[in-house]
């Protein structure tokens, strides 16, 4: 698989020539965040790419410090007060 890099924080996963997921990476004191967006999932590579800045500026500018600890997730069912969760699944 080949990365190909958007802007400073964000990469974008390609399958050949197909975009298959955007990587949003972000870091404060020492603490890196990773968080994926498919591109099937959000309908288009420009709009994976939109969640994804929107994803870092979040992170970047008004999240806490506290909030920023929280935003890694285990792989799996997220949780319901995740701000950018995948879908929240019924029980």
């Amino acid at each position: 698989m080949k990365t190909k890099t958007v802007t400073n924080n964000i990469v974008v996963d390609l399958k050949g020539q197909d975009p298959i997921s955007v990587r949003a990476s972000i870091m404060r004191n020492g603490i890196r965040r990773t968080r994926r967006f498919l591109v099937s999932k959000f309908g288009g590579i420009e709009h994976a790419i939109s969640k994804a800045n929107d994803y870092v500026h979040y992170l970047r500018n008004e999240a806490n410090m506290k909030q920023f600890r929280k935003a890694k997730r285990r792989p799996g069912r997220p949780l319901t007060t995740e701000f950018f969760g995948r879908r929240i699944l019924a029980n």
